[in-house]
């Protein structure tokens, strides 16, 4: 049995809640009437017959059917999901009147990024591995369930809704925050992961706090009161405390930042990520305190990056990682995107 260090234990005036490791997540429902019907274009007939079935599966979905682009142009609807490739992306542009595209996209860099900029219909970018046959099952499910404006439950409620390990802290103030990423360290550590994995996710609550603690909060005209200076030594008023989950089901890990303010924009969350691919230009921009570089390092070093904002209330941002793919596998992966909240 794991028994708590002398530091574990001086976090636990930190602890919002300590569920243990047979608790529960909250389970997101959202209303079967709320599903739209899906088209997919994929170019790929076996991978389609799989994503169907387990789309109808796992979501609310009553309608899920394979379209080429001439297919699409006649079930055209804008009450539509349009789940595409990369390559096939600029035909579905140009002929779905969908509200929603979901692209699955087989590519290690961020130039999908850059086209989320410019169409507020894209929101979620699967990332397909070379070595799956399809996109991962579960992120598939969570894209076409946030399309509903009737979904509840943060995205780590999303993707663990089972039992797993489960640790929540709201920091204050820088040095909390240092505490929250030791703490996160010796349960990583504890659960077997290599070192590579162990500080991949330290680094990603590090950033996220950051943001959080500095980035994120504003008074009462709008403005933001930290962000000038990110190296001062900050203490929060209760109301402005972040909430840091980590949960870990064994094979996936996440660690999810809310901060209470709800002011993470569209543009700037896709932004932030573009910038990565243009940063070799000399063009990376690092206003805002730097929240941007950030967003970019946490977006290098997880499978799956995902916003969940709910303007003026709460912005959640959480990072996933996998602790069974290889170093090599990592690197081959894509980095999906998801985006849930405000289309300005």
């Amino acid at each position: 049995m794991f028994t708590p260090s002398s530091k574990q234990a001086n976090l636990m005036n930190l602890l919002l809640e300590d569920e243990g490791e047979t608790s529960a997540a909250v389970v997101p429902t959202v209303s079967q009437r709320s599903m739209l019907p899906v088209a997919l274009l994929l170019d790929d007939a076996r991978a389609s017959e799989r994503v169907a079935r387990i789309l109808l599966a796992t979501t609310d979905s009553t309608s899920v059917r394979a379209h080429s682009l001439p297919s699409l142009e006649e079930f055209n609807s804008p009450e539509t999901i349009a789940i595409c490739t990369g390559e096939t992306l600029e035909g579905v542009l140009a002929v779905s009147q969908a509200r929603h595209i979901i692209v699955c996209d087989r590519s290690t860099d961020s130039a999908v990024a850059e086209l989320c900029l410019t169409n507020s219909r894209i929101n979620h970018v699967v990332g397909w591995c070379g070595f799956e046959s399809v996109p991962r099952p579960w992120e598939l499910a969570m894209s076409v369930r946030s399309t509903s404006a009737e979904v509840q439950g943060t995205i780590a409620d999303t993707v663990f809704a089972r039992r797993c390990l489960r640790r929540r802290w709201m920091p204050r103030s820088p040095g909390e925050r240092d505490r929250v990423c030791d703490a996160i360290r010796d349960e990583v550590t504890h659960l077997g992961v290599a070192r590579r994995g162990v500080e991949s996710l330290v680094d990603a609550a590090y950033e996220l706090m950051m943001n959080a603690l500095y980035d994120a909060p504003t008074d009462a005209a709008g403005n933001y009161c930290f962000a000038h200076d990110r190296g001062a030594n900050i203490q929060l008023e209760d109301a402005q405390r972040p909430v840091v989950q980590f949960v870990t089901d064994g094979v996936l890990a996440a660690v999810e930042v809310t901060d209470p303010f709800g002011s993470l924009q569209r543009h700037r969350f896709f932004e932030s990520i573009s910038r990565r691919s243009n940063s070799h230009r000399g063009v990376l921009d690092r206003s805002h305190g730097g929240a941007g570089l950030g967003l970019q390092r946490v977006y290098a070093n997880s499978i799956a990056l995902a916003a969940d904002v709910v303007a003026g209330r709460r912005t959640s941002v959480t990072a996933i990682a996998s602790f069974d793919l290889s170093a090599r596998q990592c690197l081959d992966a894509p980095t999906s995107l998801h985006y849930r909240g405000p289309r300005g």
